[in-house]
């Protein structure tokens, strides 16, 4: 692979992706979030109690901006956030 990236140099630019890095992702964020609050009444009992849960949550949490905006507060994913989106009601 090397030596097909050399003989190509002029061609292509190679960027290579860091290890393991959940601080970089947002995603990371949202999870840990969701992880966070959707058992705090206890464990679901089935599948579809864990996606009622789920949508529970992303219904409340697509009415704070704020909430969400707070996932992109790490320096390192800061280039990915938005402007400021208002005022947020405390997340219940």
């Amino acid at each position: 692979m090397d030596q097909w990236l050399a003989d190509k140099k002029d061609k292509i630019e190679v960027h290579y992706l860091p290890k393991y890095t959940p601080e970089r992702n947002p995603d990371e964020y949202l999870n840990c979030d969701v992880k966070a609050n959707i058992n705090t009444d206890g464990l679901p009992k089935d599948r579809e109690e864990l996606k009622a849960k789920l949508h529970r949550f992303m219904q409340r949490l697509a009415k704070l901006p704020k909430r969400v905006a707070s996932y992109f507060k790490h320096k390192l994913i800061q280039y990915a956030a938005a402007a400021d989106p208002g005022p947020d009601p405390s997340f219940p």
